[in-house]
């Protein structure tokens, strides 16, 4: 009847970006036009389509002429509207409108949107998406366009993914459009029905005719085939449940309905009815009508129950059977609790006893036996199961997730406990018995809710005796610990008149835990051990487990217990192994936690969680990101921990294409940030380290809830882009909207205000802190504080904040120790040190590290080799202070301990490497280095920059020019960028081998030259002898704005010195001052001996009397030597006294002096420094050179 709708193939258009053609409005078939109407009827219609759910409309005119009987349509004609009515065929996403609706479900992800839409529009749309917070059915949301023609409203109707039959959706969308457009069609231009298969299409040819008749024909025959039902006035289906409306009660006066029985029958109860008049005449009869009496229901239901148990069927009730299903004859049922009773006696069921779940408790008033059922022991006993790491809180603290969902999977074997409960109800079921059921024991937990209503409680237990009570007394220990008194559980511990049972021993070890009383949970678990009084059960040691993680001096401790673990046979106990997974995470032992993974039987999203975090934590990110594969791999799905600790590995890395990764995979897997908001926080975090501000921006602002955190990450995130001023920005911007900075956020304000230097800023906020009582003792706020005042170069504020420090701990100290070595005052550094052992406080790794690096700086070898003593006895060295202390002896020139110290290292990363190889190369041993760095390149080992570094620094020292070149071909094919390090570090090498041409080669494509840069060039050509290169390169480097300093002036100087330029040396030399150089000895020394090879002696001499420090004997040798050269004997003669004195164990000196006097005919002055040099054990070091062999 109509002809074939058009497609975007085949009206045309401009074509987009992905190669999709955009169709405008005009090339659409408009419904109404009579040119698209033909004869023939169904045309295009696919004979293979069958409508099971409607009868096709408009199929015979004559039968639908004839059963309109008179009956007026609910669609009559309405050109108006038929106008306004399109359909086509084609991706909607393609149309040139202003605005597409696409289906999806609540949660908008890109899963259950329309194929194809989030390939068209990019990237944007998903995360737009993510940030609207979901979307309701039967609402929309509005979403920008990007790379489409349209804007997009999403919204919950059909799609072919959720089954929803196609004619009945078509039915519902086309009347509905109907009746919109009755309502609203002043205000539509145009609604276009967009389809994509064929069977679609005919659907709205067939059913277009019923809703939108063209003519009167069409109506008259659309009233037969319109279905019964065509909805309310707005085209909804009408369901019943839907008419529900709360409506609130009017505020009069309702009098009470009388009483009801006080102990109504058994088979009375709920259908005791009460007066509802007033309410009746509240509700919508017709709604009344739908459902039945809800007391007549629960009566049934229970009738139904009744008739289902013939008896009490424990199997049943405990899972072991369908409650609701045929009951057992007395024969099945006495088979079925033979076998369990039996099953019962044969094992051990202690450990279900320790629980006291279930236990006996004595007899009632009437002399029956009582069994006590306690629920909240449930939950007691599995406290310590379910913990990982949730990332940080509000102050930066770790924050440990408990997931008590988990215990009745993994903590209680139900088949175990229902044994326990057929054994201990045996003696008991063929006589009356009474159960009492504690739902979460609340006597003491709910009503004890002040130390006060709980002391008087503990009074009256003790008046009544019932403090020996091992369970009332061990609720006392678990009440007092939770309103802070760890004292007083400790005391009721103590005074319990019987030896405590295991089940006590673990309530207050895990008080202590909670409590963060780690050191004192693990003496208790010792003292437990070692009375041997109680057994220790499986539930204490993930308790014990955790204290000993958190407590770094009982690290080993840990292993003490898991060894006792493995003895007790509880090694395959699951929650035992997710404790040992945090321990060795804690323990820098990723080889160790792996182990325990391995063996795990089951590896839930927790345990995958934990051991990604242990890689993590430990620096091995490429590791976690490993773990994380085979988890996906292995068909568990990660949670909102998981991808935080993802996000934390590409923050370490600083890869921006696994950034946007991680976060496609939070996308994909609908991951929901949880309330605190960490997951996005995560992101913005991740994005910043990765180097795009913008997303982690774009983050920020499309963020549904912003907490204290939120707005913390994001000025973290400029803090770590320089962004310092939109730091500050952000700061105010969230002060204006209401949220109260915490400690990290006033931490991150500091950091911002030292990066800009700006003092009366960070005084702002320090007296911020102090107005508030942010933090009175400055535990926290301390060592930013000191760390601002020192950038800012008021070093006496940082230690003014030091002393208020009330609690120094570890950081606070650590953090005067870096100031005191940052600012070079290592004698004071190494003094804090000492301090802070005299105060009881142990140095951690940064501590020890930090000082040994100034025994290296300082050359305190003696003190180094006390440090490392101290090392030795604490048992704490990790691979931190282990390459300290390398670096420590090698600049203290015991190269040979250093090397012991490497021989000997367990561990040996990149870093170890790289300190043992810049200790052979800094003392002279270049040839070992390149030895050692031979051994990782035939090992496989990975290197990075610095290694290649200290390979070409020892190449340069020994003109090994075909092993640099070596260098630099591995450089390339090991994948290591061209930093400006790198490139200097060649062209130097090159050029003191004498390559001058490829040194100018990286020189000249170098795209960032640093000062460093500049001053190697010139080395180089001066060592050339090429003078004029090196002056042309100097012009350049003033001219390109780079300052230089005191070494490109000791360059410039030393070349105009050997090539005989007089003036050209004198004006470098005077553009010194210019520049703010001041001059060193090395300078004056290279100005003397320009003057002296030039003859100009007595310039010299008054050079050398101008100077503030007394010359050396290298400066006084090229005196000498030009006063030889140019015979001025005269001078030698008036700097006679000054040359006695000199100091100086260079025989080049001495030989040279000698020569001056045996020329002059002064034999005995010149036999004199002879016998000097004889008698001070002085000889002439013998001139050689180097060839290199191929």
């Amino acid at each position: 009847m109509y002809r074939t709708v058009a497609t975007a193939a085949s009206v045309g258009g401009l074509p987009t970006e992905s190669g999709d053609y955009v169709v405008s409005l005009d090339q659409v078939p408009r419904w109404s036009d009579a040119e698209y109407r033909s004869s023939l009827p169904y045309e295009n219609e696919d004979p293979s389509f069958s409508n099971a759910y409607f009868a096709d409309p408009l199929m015979s005119y004559s039968g639908a002429e004839s059963s309109s009987n008179g009956m007026v349509s609910r669609f009559p004609v309405n050109r108006e509207i038929n106008s306004k009515i399109y359909l086509w065929r084609g991706n909607p996403w393609n149309l040139e409108v202003d605005a597409v609706v696409n289906s999806t479900n609540e949660n908008l992800d890109e899963a259950h949107s329309s194929p194809g839409l989030h390939a068209a529009t990019g990237p944007g749309l998903a995360e737009e998406c993510a940030s609207l917070g979901g979307c309701r059915t039967g609402m929309a949301k509005v979403t920008n366009a990007y790379d489409l023609p349209a804007s997009i409203a999403m919204g919950c109707i059909y799609t072919e993914a959720k089954n929803y039959p196609r004619e009945p959706a078509a039915h519902v969308a086309i009347r509905t459009v109907r009746r919109f457009l009755e309502k609203q069609k002043d205000k539509i231009k145009a609604v276009v029905f967009c389809t994509t298969t064929a069977n679609d299409t005919e659907i709205y040819k067939r059913l277009l005719p019923l809703y939108f008749p063209r003519d009167k024909h069409e109506e008259e025959i659309a009233i037969s085939k319109l279905p019964a039902d065509v909805g309310d006035e707005n085209g909804e289906t009408v369901i019943d449940e839907r008419k529900i409306r709360i409506k609130p009660l009017p505020k009069k006066y309702i009098p009470k309905p009388p009483q009801a029985p006080d102990d109504p029958p058994v088979s009375d109860v709920g259908l005791v009815r009460r007066n509802s008049s007033h309410l009746d005449s509240l509700l919508d009869p017709a709604f009344m009508s739908l459902i039945k009496d809800p007391d007549q229901r629960h009566k049934e239901q229970w009738e139904k129950t009744a008739q289902a148990k013939s008896g009490f069927n424990c199997a049943k009730l405990l899972g072991f059977g369908d409650l609701g299903g045929p009951p057992l004859s007395a024969a099945e049922e006495y088979t079925l609790h033979s076998r369990y009773l039996a099953k019962a006696n044969s094992l051990s069921l202690s450990e279900i006893a320790e629980m006291k779940i279930v236990y006996r408790g004595g007899v009632d008033s009437e002399g029956r036996p009582v069994m006590v059922v306690v629920g909240a022991h449930f939950l007691l006993r599995c406290l310590e199961l379910e913990r990982y790491r949730g990332g940080v809180d509000s102050e930066g603290r770790p924050v440990m997730v408990v997931v008590g969902a988990h215990f009745l999977l993994r903590c209680l074997e139900l088949e175990r406990f229902v044994l326990y409960v057929v054994k201990e109800f045996e003696p008991l079921i063929k006589k009356p018995y009474t159960i009492v059921y504690f739902h979460s024991a609340a006597s003491l937990e709910l009503a004890c809710t002040t130390l006060r209503s709980l002391t008087q409680l503990h009074a009256h237990l003790l008046v009544t005796g019932h403090h020996g009570d091992p369970l009332p007394s061990t609720k006392l220990i678990e009440s007092y610990a939770q309103l802070g008194c760890l004292g007083s559980s400790r005391l009721v511990f103590e005074t319990f008149p019987s030896p405590a049972d295991s089940f006590m021993w673990g309530v207050l070890i895990k008080c202590h835990v909670w409590s963060r009383f780690f050191e004192d949970a693990v003496e208790l678990y010792h003292r437990m051990v070692s009375g041997g009084g109680a057994e220790v059960s499986r539930f204490i040691y993930p308790s014990v487990l955790r204290a000993c993680s958190c407590c770094r001096a009982h690290l080993g401790t840990g292993e003490n217990v898991h060894g006792r673990v493995i003895k007790c046979g509880l090694d395959c106990d699951d929650v035992i192994r997710t404790c040992l997974l945090s321990l060795y995470g804690e323990m820098g032992s990723t080889s160790s936690a792996k182990k325990v993974f391995d063996e795990m039987s089951e590896r839930d999203v927790v345990c995958w969680s934990s051991i990604i975090s242990t890689y993590i934590d430990n620096g091995d990110a490429l590791g976690g990101l490993g773990m994380f594969r085979l988890m996906v791999s292995g068909g568990v799905a990660p949670d909102s921990v998981t991808m935080i600790s993802l996000a934390e590995a590409c923050a370490q890395l600083g890869s921006l294409c696994l950034a946007r990764s991680v976060h496609g995979q939070v996308l994909t897997w609908n991951i929901e940030s949880n309330d605190d908001g960490s997951l996005n926080n995560s992101l913005i975090t991740m994005y910043s380290k990765c180097g795009d501000l913008a997303s982690a921006e774009r983050l920020f602002y499309n963020s549904f809830y912003r907490n204290t955190a939120s707005w913390t990450a994001m000025i973290s995130s400029y803090n770590q882009g320089g962004r310092f001023h939109d730091a500050i920005s952000v700061f105010l911007e969230m002060q204006r909207s209401g949220v109260g900075p915490n400690s990290v956020t006033l931490m991150a304000l500091l950091f911002s205000c030292s990066g800009l230097g700006w003092v009366r800023g960070g005084k702002s906020v320090h007296c911020f802190i102090i107005r508030n009582s942010a933090d009175p003792e400055y535990d926290f706020l301390g060592p930013p504080l000191i760390e601002f005042y020192a950038d800012c170069g008021r070093l006496r504020d940082s230690e003014k904040v030091f002393g208020m420090i009330q609690g120094r701990d570890v950081v606070s100290w650590n953090m005067l120790i870096s100031l005191y070595a940052r600012k070079g005052l290592l004698d004071r550094a190494l003094s804090t040190l000492g301090q802070m052992l005299t105060n009881g406080v142990m140095p951690d790794s940064f501590s020890l590290a930090t000082s040994l690096s100034a025994c290296g700086n300082l050359g305190l070898l003696q003190v180094g080799r006390e440090i490392h003593g101290h090392v030795v006895r604490t048992g704490f060295s990790n691979e931190y202070v282990q390459n300290a202390l390398i670096d420590m002896y090698s600049k203290c020139s015991r190269v040979d301990w250093a090397h012991n110290l490497f021989i000997n290292a367990q561990q040996r990363s990149v870093v170890t490497w790289n300190s043992m190889i810049c200790g052979f190369s800094q003392n002279g041993y270049s040839q070992e280095a390149i030895k050692l760095f031979t051994q990782m390149y035939t090992r496989r080992l990975y290197m990075d920059e610095v290694t290649f570094l200290a390979a070409i620094q020892a190449c340069t020292d020994l003109v090994y020019i075909e092993k640099g070149r070596w260098l630099h071909h591995k450089l390339i094919t090991c994948g290591i960028s061209n930093s400006i390090y790198v490139d200097t570090a060649l062209l130097n090498m090159y050029s003191k081998c004498g390559d001058q041409r490829t040194a100018q080669m990286i020189f000249d494509r170098m795209t960032e030259k640093s000062v460093v840069s500049w001053s190697a060039m010139i080395a180089g050509y001066g060592i050339h002898g090429q003078v004029t290169s090196a002056l042309s390169v100097f012009n350049q480097m003033i001219e390109s704005g780079i300052k230089p300093n005191e070494i490109t002036f000791m360059n410039i100087l030393s070349t105009c010195s050997h090539a005989g330029y007089l003036e050209e040396g004198k004006f470098c030399f005077k553009l010194m001052k210019e520049y703010g150089v001041e001059p060193q000895m090395e300078h004056f020394a290279c100005l003397v001996d320009l003057l002296s090879r030039s003859g100009n002696l007595d310039d010299a001499y008054s050079v050398i009397r101008s100077m503030s420090l007394p010359a050396d004997a290298g400066m006084w040798s090229s005196f000498l030597s030009g006063c030889r050269v140019h015979r001025r004997f005269d001078l030698i003669l008036t700097v006679k006294r000054n040359l006695v004195n000199v100091e100086t164990r260079d025989t080049g000196y001495f030989s040279l002096l000698s020569n001056i006097y045996a020329e002059e005919g002064n034999w005995g002055e010149s036999g004199k420094l002879r016998s000097v040099m004889e008698s001070t054990g002085l000889k002439k070091v013998r001139g050689y050179s180097m060839i290199e062999l191929g």
